[in-house]
């Protein structure tokens, strides 16, 4: 895969070995010590989200990635500053933002519009919604798996699976191949 040719912001400093990131309905707490002690950002504070309610949360080197149900917010420098991105903008699906994963510059949100993947760290997004590109029957997606080059994302219509970076996918109906609910989560 090659770079992105548009400037990507810069990735803070490594964290340590102790940093731990936890999603609470108050925002996101931070440990830098293994979880002794705690500093929480709550709605609005340096760049984060206006909705305090954090539902996912992870974290990739120093780039840390919270789903909220007021969009997603994305911090390059271990959670000191974040930049809050909402429906719609730059390409982005839903405010409410189930679940999330960062690899790198890239970040994949599953929201209540659809599914969302960018390449520039947060800068730009695509988003796939229902029956797009091979995509499920719905447009809520409410998990996302990352394994061997593949992407998996668990929907209210079933499981689509890409193995092209969300380019195109391949689904699966409940009642199909053993499929026992059309509610996946993962």
């Amino acid at each position: 895969v090659s770079p992105p040719t548009i400037p990507l912001p810069p990735l803070g400093p490594a964290p340590s070995d102790k940093m731990v990131y936890v999603a609470t309905y108050a925002g996101v707490s931070i440990s830098q010590d293994g979880g002794l002690t705690w500093v929480t950002t709550t709605e609005g504070q340096n760049g984060f989200s206006s909705e305090h309610e954090t539902r996912s949360i992870h974290a990739d080197g120093s780039t840390v990635v919270a789903g909220t149900i007021g969009g997603i917010s994305i911090s390059h420098d271990n959670g000191a500053t974040w930049t809050t991105t909402t429906e719609g903008q730059n390409g982005f699906g839903g405010n409410r933002v189930y679940e999330v994963r960062v690899k790198g510059y890239s970040i994949y949100a599953a929201t209540g519009k659809g599914f969302s993947i960018s390449q520039d760290g947060g800068l730009t997004w695509t988003t796939t919604v229902a029956e797009q590109n091979g995509f499920g029957l719905s447009t809520t997606t409410a998990g996302v798996l990352l394994d061997s080059g593949k992407i998996y994302s668990a929907t209210y219509s079933g499981v689509s699976i890409s193995n092209d970076n969300g380019a195109s996918w391949t689904s699966t109906s409940p009642g199909q191949n053993g499929l026992a609910n059309s509610y996946i989560f993962f």
